[in-house]
């Protein structure tokens, strides 16, 4: 299971550095742009489009680095005051019900992605085509599934192991 994990963390790695480059590409699109209309009364032409699109790329690419670093946003109020094993089973039960609902998803992205590659679907101004896009999506939540179905199973092994308090075997 280490070997997986550590795969997905280099694969997510990755992404991370394409969704940061994205960003910086934006920041940059933006400030031109907005630059451009202050000063010439003109903008980039589909800076809004080209915003969009990366938008789509940074957030789901970086699903995975999130989950992997503990970065998303937990409210646990009421996780915190249940008793330690049921408390490790509900965080279990949440990621695999997580993991079922984000590899659907994804499964509908992989379907949009062909249906726009096969009709060929663009953006409206600056004709790009969708489906890189959308396959970037489903890319994305495929392994944050995958990085989600990890946690679970490894919460569940790691329970599993310990004949101490799980308190202490879990954490």
């Amino acid at each position: 299971m280490t070997k997986f994990r550590s795969v997905l963390t280099v694969i997510s790695n990755k992404l991370a550095i394409i969704a940061m480059a994205v960003t910086f590409i934006l920041v940059f699109i933006t400030t031109i742009d907005v630059a451009l209309r202050k000063i010439t009364n003109t903008s980039i032409r589909g800076s809004f489009e080209i915003t969009e699109m990366g938008m789509v790329v940074i957030v789901f690419i970086a699903l995975s680095y999130l989950q992997l670093s503990n970065g998303h946003i937990r409210v646990d109020m009421f996780v915190n005051k249940l008793p330690g094993r049921l408390r490790y089973i509900v965080d279990a039960f949440v990621l695999f019900v997580s993991f079922a609902v984000v590899i659907f998803i994804g499964y509908a992205g992989l379907q949009q992605t062909i249906k726009q590659f096969t009709a060929g679907i663009t953006t409206g101004v600056v004709f790009w085509p969708l489906w890189p896009f959308v396959a970037f999506m489903t890319i994305g939540l495929v392994l944050y599934s995958l990085v989600l179905l990890s946690d679970g199973i490894d919460i569940v092994i790691r329970c599993a192991r310990y004949k101490k308090p799980i308190e202490k075997a879990c954490d």
